[in-house]
């Protein structure tokens, strides 16, 4: 009960309130929107504003959608049952995140002085903290790109954990950098994370091979 609140009941009312809250001000709305900032804290992506007012509460039910059809796509009983109860975590915190993204969003859209620059990383950093908990419980699916004997990539998947953990922390404290610092720092941690994920799925895919 409580798996499935998480896969489906979390989005479904983040979308319902999400939605809510987009029609109550849609009016007060400028039209188009800004719906992507830049590191220096300005609009750089603007959306007709029927798409920026109601694209999050759509992505609120599609991506559980899709978060819980891969876990379909696997011929693993025991790994369908684990991938699904990591998705009900994923979901709920995925959610969570998209209806922080979709309040600033519609602040800012509305006139408020809201400092993008400095609540994006903690929104970003608290996804990366909870993804990092959850990756160790995950099974090794069918369609990764580097495949591992079991006892590699659960070593992988610890390491792994522990990296977006560390990087979730460093994003957060990334907030409290000045202007657009904050953001080439974040870009610059994600780009590091990148080349670490790959460079470890090599390195405990190869040392599998060697023992």
């Amino acid at each position: 009960m409580i798996d499935m609140w998480k896969r489906w009941g979390i989005p479904i009312v983040a979308a319902i309130f999400t939605a809510a809250v987009s029609v109550f001000v849609y009016q007060d709305l400028p039209d188009p929107m800004a719906i992507h900032f830049n590191v220096n804290n300005e609009p750089d992506n603007f959306a007709s504003r029927i798409v920026g007012a109601f694209m999050i509460p759509v992505l609120l039910v599609v991506l559980p959608m899709l978060i819980n059809f891969s876990a379909r796509l696997e011929k693993d009983g025991q790994k369908v049952g684990r991938h699904l109860e990591m998705s009900g975590t994923v979901n709920a915190a995925v959610s969570i995140v998209l209806v922080a993204v979709h309040l600033l969003a519609i602040a800012y859209n509305l006139g408020y002085d809201i400092d993008i620059s400095f609540y994006a990383p903690l929104v970003a950093g608290g996804l990366f903290i909870v993804v990092g908990n959850v990756l160790p419980r995950a099974p090794q699916g069918t369609l990764r790109l580097f495949r591992m004997k079991e006892e590699a990539y659960a070593r992988y998947a610890r390491f792994s954990g522990r990296v977006l953990v560390g990087a979730g922390f460093v994003i957060m404290a990334a907030a409290l950098l000045p202007g657009r610092a904050a953001g080439y720092a974040v870009v610059a941690i994600l780009a590091v994370l990148v080349l670490c994920s790959i460079v470890s799925a090599v390195y405990f895919s190869r040392q599998a091979n060697t023992r």
